[in-house]
C-alpha cells in the first residue's frame, strides 16, 4: 500500500496495469470454470431425458411384444431391445446414485453421486426396481416361448404371468416418466442455477474493471494531462519570454522535476536575453550599416513593381511581383543570416576580450569567419540585384514596337550563329525548315522567343557527351504562322509540363535558373503578338513547342 501511495505517477499506473491484468486472468478463469459447469450440466440434462426416453422405449417394446402382429424375428428384435435398454437404464440410474461412467452418444462420461436430488432418484430407484422385475419376466418368458420350452399348460400359464406384468409395466410407465421428468426438471434448475451465479461472478468482476478503468481515467488526467496542460503553458510562457512564476505545486514526483527544470532554464534565458541586449545596443550601427544594401535592393524592387502595375498590357503582373518577391527573399534571407551570425561573432568575441580569454587563434577564426560571411552577404546582393534584372526583361511588351518586313527562316539562321558560343560546345544538328516568307514585327520579340528556347534547349535537354538535334520546322496558313519548335533530348516530367511557362519556376535553381526564360516567351508571344504557344514532351525522347503568330502587326503591313 505504502509503494502504491508513493507520489510517483509511473508506479501508480504500473500497480494499475497491475490489476487489471489480474483481473482479465481471473475473467478468463472463471469463463472456462463455467463453460466446463455448462458442458457437465448438459450431459446430465441428456442423461436425465436419456433415462425417460428408455423408459418410452421399453413401454412400447412390451406392448409390441404383446402384439399378435408381429413374427418371431420381430419379437426377438425387440427383446434384445428392451434388454439393452433395460441394462442402460439400470447403469445411468446407479451413476446418479453413486457415481461412475456410462456411455452417451458413442462416448464415456462421469459424474459423481448427484447427493442434492438423491431422495428423488431413491424414489425412482424404488419404482425402477418393481419395473425391472417385470421387465426381466417378460424378457425370459419370451426367450422360453420362441425356444419352444413350453408345453400347452405352461404356455397357457405363462401367458397369465406375461399379461400381468405388461399391465404392472404399463401402470408403471407413468410413475417413472413421473420421476424421471423430475430429475430432469432439478437438472435444468440447477445448470439456471449455476449458469445466475456465474453471471453474478462476472458482473462482479467486470464492475470491479469498471472501477479500475474509471481510476486508471483520472490517474490518467490528474497526474497525465492536467500536468502536461500546465507544462505546455509553462513552456510557451517561457519561450515567449513572458514573466514565468510557478502557479500550482505538482503532486507527482516526475512533474516536480520538470517544473524545477523549466524555471532554471527560464532564469537561464533571462540571464541571456539581458546579456543579449546589452550588446545590441552596441552593434546597432553596424547592423545598419550591413543592412543599407538590402534597403536599397528592396527600394529597387519597389519602383519596378510600381513601374509595372502601371502597365495595361502584362497580364499576370501580380504572379510576376509574387515571384519576384519570393526569389528575392531566398538570398535575402541568406544576407540577414550572415548578419545576424556576424553580431553573434562579435558578441563572443566581446565576451572572450571582456574575460581576457582571447587568444591568437580565436582571433584568427573570427577574422576568417567573418570575412566568409561578409562574402556570403556580397554574393547574395549581386544575386538579389541580378533577379531583379531578370525581371525587368519579363515587362517585354514596354518596347518601342519597331515594326519592319524580314524573313524569319534567314533571321533564326543569323541568330543560330550569333548563339555558337552555346552551340559549338556540342555535336549538333540544327534543322531550319521554316518557309521562305515575309513577315512584319519586330524582330527583336522573335530574337528573344527562339534565343530562350534555344538556351532552355542545351541548359535542361542535353549534356556535353550527347548527340544534340534541334528542328524548327514551319508553315503558313493565310495570316498565321505556325511554328514546331522540337529537340530530342532528356524531355520534360509531366508534372513539370502544366508549370513550365509560370514566372520564376525552375528545376535547375541549384544550377542558377531563374525561371524567367519560357515565362519571357509566353509573355511575347501571348500578350505581345496575341498567338498561342503549347507544349508536348516524353521523358528521354523529345521536347515540342508549337507556336501560333500573326505573321502581321496591326500597324504593319495588312
Amino acid at each position: 500500500m505504502k509503494w502504491f501511495q508513493d507520489k510517483s505517477i509511473r508506479k501508480r499506473l504500473i500497480l494499475l496495469v497491475l490489476l487489471n491484468g489480474i483481473l482479465i486472468i481471473l475473467s478468463v478463469f472463471f469463463i472456462n470454470v463455467a463453460i466446463d459447469q455448462q458442458n457437465y450440466d448438459a450431459v446430465l440434462v441428456n442423461l436425465a431425458g436419456r433415462q425417460r426416453m428408455l423408459t418410452q422405449r421399453m413401454t412400447k417394446s412390451v406392448l409390441i411384444l404383446d402384439s399378435d402382429l408381429v413374427n418371431d424375428d420381430e419379437r426377438l428384435q425387440f427383446v434384445e431391445t428392451l434388454r439393452s435398454s433395460s441394462t442402460l437404464y439400470e447403469n445411468t440410474l446407479n451413476m446418479f446414485m453413486t457415481g461412475g461412467e456410462t456411455d452417451l452418444n458413442g462416448r464415456y462420461v462421469s459424474t459423481p453421486p448427484l447427493t442434492r436430488h438423491l431422495e428423488v432418484l431413491k424414489q425412482l430407484h424404488k419404482e425402477w426396481e418393481l419395473f425391472k422385475i417385470e421387465i426381466y419376466t417378460i424378457i425370459e418368458h419370451t426367450d422360453l416361448l420362441l425356444d419352444d420350452k413350453l408345453d400347452q399348460h405352461d404356455v397357457s400359464l405363462w401367458n397369465e404371468e406375461i399379461d400381468a406384468a405388461i399391465i404392472y409395466v404399463i401402470r408403471s410407465n407413468e410413475a417413472l416418466l413421473k420421476h424421471s421428468d423430475e430429475i430432469v426438471t432439478l437438472l435444468q434448475s440447477d445448470a439456471e442455477y449455476h449458469v445466475g451465479r456465474v453471471k453474478i461472478t462476472m458482473f462482479f468482476i467486470l464492475f470491479l474493471e469498471l472501477v479500475l478503468i474509471l481510476f486508471f481515467l483520472k490517474s490518467i488526467n490528474s497526474g497525465i494531462i492536467k500536468p502536461f496542460e500546465r507544462l505546455f503553458v509553462a513552456i510557451e510562457t517561457v519561450g515567449r519570454g513572458w514573466p514565468y512564476a510557478p502557479t500550482h505545486s505538482e503532486r507527482y514526483y516526475e512533474w516536480s522535476l520538470t517544473e524545477e527544470h523549466i524555471l532554471y532554464m527560464y532564469q537561464s534565458l533571462k540571464n541571456v536575453q539581458n546579456d543579449l541586449f546589452i550588446l545590441n545596443q552596441d552593434l546597432e550601427m553596424k547592423v545598419k550599416d550591413r543592412t543599407a544594401n538590402l534597403e536599397a535592393t528592396i527600394r529597387q524592387l519597389e519602383e519596378t513593381y510600381e513601374k509595372l502595375l502601371e502597365s495595361e498590357k502584362q497580364a499576370s503582373l501580380g504572379v510576376l511581383v509574387a515571384g519576384v518577391a519570393h526569389e528575392v527573399n531566398t538570398p535575402l534571407g541568406a544576407c540577414i543570416t550572415g548578419s545576424s551570425q556576424i553580431i553573434l561573432e562579435n558578441e563572443q568575441l566581446i565576451q572572450s576580450i571582456e574575460s581576457g580569454n582571447l587568444s591568437r587563434e580565436a582571433f584568427i577564426d573570427y577574422v576568417k569567419i567573418n570575412s566568409e560571411l561578409i562574402e556570403l552577404i556580397d554574393t547574395n546582393l549581386r544575386r538579389a540585384a541580378e533577379i531583379i534584372r531578370s525581371f525587368k526583361r519579363v515587362a517585354v511588351y514596354q518596347s518601342a514596337n519597331i515594326v519592319e518586313a524580314f524573313y524569319l527562316d534567314d533571321y533564326i539562321n543569323d541568330l543560330w550563329i550569333s548563339l555558337g558560343y552555346l552551340t559549338k560546345k556540342y555535336d549538333v544538328t540544327f534543322i531550319n525548315d521554316l518557309p521562305h516568307e515575309l513577315i512584319y514585327g519586330d524582330p527583336g520579340d522573335y530574337s528573344q522567343i527562339f534565343t530562350n528556347l534555344i538556351v532552355n534547349t542545351f541548359v535542361h535537354g542535353y549534356s556535353l557527351s550527347d548527340s544534340a538535334k534541334v528542328e524548327i520546322l514551319g508553315s503558313v496558313m493565310d495570316k498565321t504562322l505556325e511554328i514546331k519548335y522540337k529537340d530530342y533530348g532528356r524531355g520534360i516530367l509531366e508534372k513539370h509540363i502544366g508549370r513550365i511557362f509560370d514566372p520564376f519556376y525552375t528545376t535547375n535553381r541549384s544550377g542558377g535558373g531563374s525561371g524567367l526564360g519560357l515565362n519571357i516567351v509566353y509573355q511575347i508571344i501571348v500578350n505581345k503578338l496575341q498567338g498561342k504557344i503549347s507544349c508536348q514532351s516524353e521523358v528521354d525522347r523529345y521536347t515540342e513547342f508549337k507556336l501560333q503568330i500573326c505573321r502581321f502587326r496591326e500597324e504593319g503591313y495588312q
